[in-house]
């Protein structure tokens, strides 16, 4: 299979369930009947089936192999909402996952188109004039209807029951490419169909379709096939007329390139054909399709008969009392992080160390509760048996968010591309271990089985160890194949102390001046040692940055540290500063003290006097008590955390003065700064870490001295906003 891939162009798909197979075979005949080089993939949906390797190749085997090239089912996605599709319609079910298949196949480099097709249409002509409609956009639809309808049937039954309350585009055809734009708008459906897909017409809601009403204001890589013989359904008959089946043309002119037999062979679609004139000519085309797929019916009979007894059984099972203590888990954590961390250590611990000692030996008897709270819950949880535990790629990651969850994320997505079986090692709030395997959906507690675990991955990355520190010495139990080096983690327990050089910390911060573990503490000397020796006993160790490369060898200088492309289709945009005119300042995810929380509220209190119409759009998470002090501030718009997809949405709509990256720590990378650059954001950045080399390689932007007083910095942004003359920063600032 993986020959096939890589010779791949076009690539087809469907979404079904078995009951649908027969249609997809119908399908896939026609498609490739007229062009055998598509590269056909069928996306079952059955979360209740376990479909075994006997089966997948009974279903590649149709017609001799020449049908379905691949078969995907819901544990080759990354369904990251975990979604169980309970009380689902088929139809429901069957779109929730189209977008994020959309992604999983536009990972593969050689994807050069990806079309999605429902099972029910049937092709009469090949598939270039797809490729060739593309020239015009990167994503391509197809309406419900292309004529303005006159008679007052049509209005009600089609405009009005039809089009108005299950949106302006039929999505039993969608097609993108592979390139930013298309990838773009497939990661805003598959985030859209994680909110709903369902048929909710209470809320405007219709499956995936309505959804797509927006994408011509959104998007303008969008384009409407307005060519009648695409798309051709009972919904349009009244518009659209065969007058020859040989070849088959509509009295408009245009070819038949598809129809859409929505609903065949049922009452709903006998009544709809008849209740608008049309010639026999159609009759006969929908009796033909009748034949093709009563054949193809009878062909997957007894594949169907041996899906349905493949009953799949649940590895995971969560009782109630186990539902109410992770809730307990996941509430208590929360309010420990925000109340103590957070707020007490902002307001209180600077001026009296004694409150700060109080405040850690609470945290700690809290932190004893959780961990009893976990292990109850951890007795009603199964495990999965070790048989389970063979993947072929396990990857370690750390607790929270931020840019290494992103890179994990696309990670398993572009191994699940390959067909691989991933499973994402992580800790939960309280330390103990965790794993997500792509075969089960779920997250299962694997405290007692990670030598098993490690034993039987043909593959481990490690991308972070904050949270599982205790679990070192078992990670030194075997070779790890990757190292990615995110910070400077590996390298100290206090990876942001830089920071000290250029503000005030207050006493024991975290990460900081004491160390980002609260559970386990070891010494400066113990830690570097255990590390050291991982790191040596890893194959490859990979670090995005020149910084972050001689951060490491200087610490340890027998590692061989190789720099990796983090974002392979990363793409510059040239700045907008001369032509935006709104005056707005952008921030991704100020969190923390390292990342300029600190100074951040005084610069804004210093714009808010100096220039009140500027203002400052902040995407991400704040520390508590900073984002108490800017949402009662004017000048302040604060979002919260947003997904990447949704965030660069916003910046490319947008269209703000500027983007600031006020970290003080030296920053390993920083996606923030990519997601300014591609979409041609100008960035005024702090001279911190990468920051700098990153920034050298585009030029029209700003870095200055991370030591410069607020005032003088509040004067330089203002400068730079006003496009005024800087030559009285120039002891702080540098141009790129």
């Amino acid at each position: 299979m993986e020959t096939r891939i890589q010779k791949l162009r076009h690539v087809a798909f469907t979404s079904v369930n078995s009951d649908y197979l027969g249609r997809a075979l119908t399908l896939t005949r026609s498609v490739k009947k007229h062009d055998p080089s598509i590269y056909f993939v069928l996306l079952l949906v059955e979360p209740e089936i376990n479909l075994t390797s006997e089966i997948k190749k009974k279903l590649l085997d149709c017609d001799g192999g020449s049908a379905f090239d691949e078969i995907l089912t819901l544990d080759d996605l990354d369904l990251s909402q975990n979604k169980e599709f309970k009380d689902y319609t088929v139809v429901e079910m069957c779109t929730a996952v189209k977008g994020q298949a959309v992604l999983h196949l536009l990972a593969r480099e050689t994807s050069k188109f990806v079309t999605y097709l429902d099972p029910d249409l049937l092709f009469y002509d090949s598939l270039e004039e797809i490729r060739s409609e593309h020239s015009r956009g990167d994503v391509l639809l197809t309406p419900h209807l292309n004529h303005v309808p006159y008679l007052d049937q049509v209005i009600l039954n089609d405009e009005i029951a039809g089009v108005m309350r299950h949106g302006l585009f039929n999505l039993g055809f969608v097609s993108f490419t592979n390139t930013k734009s298309g990838r773009d708008v497939a990661s805003w459906w598959a985030d859209r169909l994680n909110i709903s897909s369902r048929a909710d017409y209470q809320n405007g809601l219709f499956t995936d379709q309505k959804w797509w009403d927006l994408s011509q204001i959104y998007f303008q890589c969008t384009a409407i096939v307005r060519n009648d013989g695409w798309n051709m359904a009972a919904w349009n008959i009244n518009e659209r007329r065969l007058v020859s089946l040989s070849p088959p043309m509509l009295d408009s002119g245009d070819k038949l390139f598809f129809f859409h037999f929505s609903k065949y062979p049922s009452k709903d679609f006998q009544l709809k054909i008849q209740s608008y004139p049309h010639s026999k000519l159609l009759d006969d085309l929908i009796i033909e399709y009748g034949h093709q797929f009563s054949a193809a019916e009878t062909y997957v009979k007894q594949l169907l008969l041996d899906i349905r007894q493949q009953k799949k059984t649940s590895q995971v099972s969560v009782s109630r009392r186990a539902g109410l203590t992770l809730r307990m888990n996941s509430l208590l954590t929360s309010f420990l992080n925000s109340a103590i961390r957070n707020h007490y250590l902002s307001k209180f611990v600077s001026s009296n160390p004694f409150f700060y000692k109080l405040a850690r030996y609470i945290f700690r008897q809290f932190h004893r509760l959780i961990v009893h709270i976990d292990k109850i819950a951890d007795e009603t949880i199964q495990t999965v048996d070790n048989k389970e535990l063979k993947l072929d790629v396990l990857i370690i990651s750390h607790i929270g968010g931020g840019g290494v969850a992103e890179i994990v994320s696309e990670k398993v997505r572009q191994y699940l591309a390959l067909g691989k079986s991933v499973g994402v090692l992580k800790p939960n709030q309280v330390g103990e271990l965790t794993i997500s395997i792509n075969s089960s959906r779920g997250v299962i507690n694997v405290n007692n089985q990670l030598s098993q675990i490690l034993k039987n991955a043909s593959k481990i990355e490690l991308h972070h160890i904050l949270g599982i520190e205790g679990f070192l010495d078992e990670f030194l139990t075997r070779k790890i194949d990757t190292v990615y080096l995110h910070d400077k983690y590996f390298m100290t327990q206090m990876p942001f102390s830089d920071t000290l050089q250029n503000i005030s910390i207050l006493h024991d911060v975290p990460g900081i001046n004491s160390p980002l573990n609260t559970r386990l503490e070891f010494s400066d000397e113990e830690w570097r040692a255990k590390t050291e020796r991982l790191l040596l006993n890893s194959q490859l160790l990979l670090a995005p940055s020149d910084y972050l490369i001689n951060e490491y060898q200087s610490a340890f200088p027998n590692l061989n540290i190789k720099k990796f492309n983090l974002e392979p289709n990363f793409e510059f945009k040239k700045g907008t500063r001369s032509t935006a005119n709104v005056e707005n300042i952008v921030l991704i995810s100020p969190t923390g003290l390292h990342k300029g929380s600190s100074i951040l509220l005084q610069l804004a209190k210093q714009l808010e006097i100096d220039r009140p119409s500027l203002r400052f759009k902040i995407y991400g998470d704040l520390q508590f008590a900073t984002r108490e002090e800017l949402s009662k501030m004017e000048n302040i718009t604060l979002y919260g955390q947003v997904s990447r997809p949704r965030l660069n949405n916003a910046l490319a709509t947008s269209i703000p003065k500027l983007g600031w990256i006020p970290s003080l720590t030296g920053e390993s990378y920083s996606l923030a700064l990519s997601d300014f650059l591609s979409n041609g954001i100008t960035v005024i950045a702090a001279k911190s870490g990468a920051l700098q080399e990153r920034l050298i390689e585009s030029s029209g932007h700003y870095l200055y001295d991370p030591a410069i007083p607020t005032q003088i910095l509040a004067k330089l942004i203002l400068a730079i906003v006003s496009n005024k003359s800087l030559e009285e920063f120039d002891t702080f600032l540098e141009l790129t």
